[in-house]
This record gives C-alpha cells, sequence and structure tokens, in this order.
C-alpha cells in the first residue's frame, strides 16, 4: 500500500486554489493561468501586475503571447468577480426628475426623446476611439498594446526572446502589463 502513495502525482495547493474560482478574501491577489497551465498571471486586488510566471517553453512566441495575455484576462475576470461579490448590490437607478409618469401622453415622447439622445451620445463614442498605446517592457522583450485602458494584445520580439530564460521574459512581461495597468 505505501509503495503506491509515492506514484500518485503530486498536486499543488496554488494550482487548485487557481482552478476554483476567485479569492474573495479582503486584497486577495487573483491568480489566472493559461489553458495550458504553463503561464500564471497574478493581478494584485488594485490591478496591477505582481507576477507573471512561465513554466518551461513554448512553441513559438506567438503561442507564448497568447498564453500571457490569456492568463492576463483569466486573472482580472477573477478580480472583476471577487470585486462584485465583495460590494453590496449596486443601488436601484434614481428616477429622473424630468420624467412624466407612465400615464402622462407625453411619456412616449420623453422616451423616443431619451433613445435618440442616447444614440447620438453612442455614435459620437464611436467615432472618438482611443489610439491604442504600446507599452514595452524594460528588457525590450514583450510588448503591450494597450487600448481604451484596455490591454488588446501582447507582443513577443522572438530573436531577443529565445535568447533569455523564460524566467527573464516573465519579468518582461509582468512589468509591461503592471505599467499597462496603471496607464
Amino acid at each position: 500500500m505505501r509503495e503506491n502513495v509515492t506514484k500518485l502525482p503530486r498536486i499543488r495547493v496554488d494550482d487548485v486554489v487557481t482552478a476554483l474560482g476567485p479569492d474573495l478574501r479582503p486584497g486577495a491577489e487573483q491568480v489566472g493561468t493559461d489553458d495550458a497551465g504553463l503561464v500564471r498571471v497574478r493581478v494584485t486586488a488594485e490591478g496591477g501586475v505582481s507576477a507573471v510566471e512561465i513554466a518551461g517553453r513554448f512553441a513559438g512566441v506567438d503561442a507564448l503571447a497568447a498564453a500571457i495575455l490569456g492568463a492576463y484576462r483569466q486573472a482580472l475576470l477573477k478580480r472583476m468577480a471577487a470585486r462584485l461579490v465583495g460590494d453590496a448590490a449596486p443601488a436601484p437607478a434614481a428616477r429622473r426628475d424630468d420624467a412624466p409618469d407612465v400615464t402622462d401622453e407625453r411619456w412616449l415622447e420623453w422616451v423616443r426623446d431619451a433613445l435618440d439622445r442616447a444614440d447620438r451620445q453612442l455614435t459620437a463614442m464611436g467615432r472618438a476611439r482611443p489610439a491604442a498605446d504600446e507599452i514595452t517592457g524594460p528588457g525590450r522583450y514583450v510588448r503591450v498594446r494597450v487600448a481604451g485602458g484596455v490591454v488588446t494584445d501582447v507582443f513577443i520580439d522572438a530573436p531577443h526572446a529565445a535568447e533569455r530564460s523564460p524566467q527573464a521574459v516573465a519579468a518582461d512581461a509582468r512589468s509591461a502589463l503592471d505599467r499597462a495597468s496603471r496607464a
């Protein structure tokens, strides 16, 4: 019986906790992983990036870039979920003073005007798309594209990254993502 115990796979507690969902403790960091479990990104409660870990080599820089972005997005989703669970239910929207009662004959006209105003605002917002910025890590192996405050892409400089260890690329990714989170 005891000889079988040594053949069991080792399970890390962090791996189990990461798979369960967001850490709901106040101020807790959230951990995101890529689909293969080879990249882990830690996001602080404030939204900064405290760590990026790369376990092993990837088939190519595009796969590694996609894994970093996927893990980062998962950590951000967990952060949002933890904040939503931790916050009280949102207060119901206040009734606007200029809105007529539903029984008032002017109500339908007011609704149409409100929808027209909303449509104009959304159209104007669509035209005023923010330009994308690129933020580079200090080692210049990893670039992160940010548009409208959202990380949209991760790029890795293949020739430089191939000469570096996974830990060096991870440190560069952590720095670039952390700077992007504050942009």
